[in-house]
């Protein structure tokens, strides 16, 4: 079986090789019209020698992306990638009150756990203290990402 991790930079070498004056255009047709010959039409080697061109070009442009068109790649203000740090937004806030508490129902033996725990209004009029482990708003505080409202 055909390892394409390691045969695609081997191809892609192959043909820089073959092209040491090219361009990043030329060497981009010249790898678009070798990839049928690498991937033999496979989704898997598809996919392998997509990825390893795209980073290829990228290097060879000088640039973090690669667009056919030479521009760089630059998104509009209002598109917000919170897993690079780029957010401006809080994270997630319950709408329910919340404090610090000794929480004696999930302990493992000894003293209470000090948590952070949800204060939930009852139908009655009284008020739940939330199980952290099980409570749906404790779960978005700890991994929803900033400005994310769906899970």
């Amino acid at each position: 079986m055909r390892d394409w991790q390691k045969a695609a930079p081997q191809w892609i070498a192959r043909i820089h090789a073959e092209n040491p004056e090219a361009t990043p255009d030329e060497l981009r047709k010249a790898l678009r019209a070798a990839a049928s010959d690498f991937h033999g039409g496979t989704s898997g080697g598809q996919k392998v020698w997509s990825k390893h061109c795209r980073a290829y070009l990228a290097r060879m442009s000088g640039r973090g992306d690669f667009r056919a068109d030479g521009k760089e790649t630059v998104w509009p203000a209002d598109i917000v990638f919170p897993w690079r740090g780029e957010s401006t937004a809080p994270a997630y806030s319950s709408p329910y009150p919340a404090e610090e508490r000794a929480n004696y129902r999930n302990r493992v033996e000894g003293d209470a756990v000090i948590e952070r725990v949800h204060i939930m209004p009852r139908q009655d009029g009284g008020e739940d203290i939330c199980q952290p482990h099980v409570c749906r708003e404790c779960e978005r505080e700890r991994t929803w990402a900033a400005g994310q409202t769906r899970g």
